[in-house]
């Protein structure tokens, strides 16, 4: 290989490659090979082809072990949340990239790219988590192109799947680091991006806040309004009741004249003659 590929330049990338293409030899063996046996021992006589019996003796003792067996389920657990689905099949986002950049002669921007390799021909996404996210995608793009926003592609990334770890880049690939893609000041600067993603959610959050607060606040105050309309009301029939048992009351000098002079059997009143 040094004989045939310049790779001083490259060497870290070139050792990447081939430790991937071997982990990816391995895969296709422990499928193949290993778990389609039903023990151990069987395994052990399935000696694939151009596989050395110590080697495969060592993967049979590597992959019985239960420190891989617990290794192998965090794998499993890890993968699973994992619910972003691409469709590009096996060809690299590298390759996909680089036949639009011969179709049209522009490099396609990361928003496009990622619609290339997670749309399938209908249009629609391979799953529902990975449509929602191409959604958000395309509504912040559109959003910055026609507000002017200073947000980057990069920025609108971060917005929706969170800040980019040190050992690759959402949509270049293996082998693309944010240090070789940006620079050393990546790692300063997809940390300055999430702290403004925090912020504007924060804002969001607060904006969300006061508008339920004023619409308890309005909601109280109708509540008291039909309150104090209800008493309004009873207060204007208590006073009018009042009014009408006032006007049939007597008033005290009739109350003691009728005591002092019942009236007759036939209903008027009696004359009382004066005392001599």
């Amino acid at each position: 290989m040094l004989k045939r590929f310049k790779v001083e330049d490259h060497m870290t990338w070139v050792l990447d490659q081939i430790h991937r293409s071997y982990h990816n030899y391995r895969h296709y063996l422990k499928k193949i090979w290993y778990e389609t046996c039903e023990t151990t021992e069987e395994a052990r006589k399935k000696i694939p082809p151009n596989v050395a019996e110590d080697d495969w003796q060592y993967l049979i003792n590597m992959w019985s072990s239960p420190e891989w067996e617990l290794i192998s389920k965090k794998n499993v657990e890890n993968r699973s949340k994992n619910n972003i689905i691409h469709t590009s099949g096996s060809k690299s986002f590298s390759q996909i990239r680089e036949e639009e950049r011969k179709k049209t002669g522009n490099d396609p921007g990361r928003t496009f790219l990622w619609e290339l390799t997670h749309v399938r021909p209908d249009g629609l996404a391979a799953n529902p988590a990975s449509q929602e996210a191409l959604s958000k995608l395309k509504k912040l793009y559109t959003q910055m192109s026609v507000e002017n926003s200073e947000m980057t592609e990069d920025e609108i990334f971060v917005k929706v799947f969170g800040p980019e770890r040190s050992s690759r880049v959402r949509g270049y690939g293996n082998g693309v680091t944010p240090k070789e893609l940006w620079g050393p000041s990546s790692s300063s600067s997809s940390t300055v991006s999430e702290l403004r993603r925090q912020l504007e959610e924060s804002k969001q959050r607060q904006e969300e806040s006061e508008r339920r607060s004023a619409a308890e606040v309005q909601g109280l105050k109708e509540q008291l309004g039909r309150v104090e309309g209800l008493l309004s009301v009873q207060m204007n029939r208590f006073e009018g009741l009042l009014v009408q048992l006032t006007s049939h009351m007597h008033s005290p000098a009739q109350i003691e004249r009728c005591t002092e002079n019942p009236p007759s059997r036939n209903g008027r009143p009696r004359m009382t003659r004066p005392r001599r």
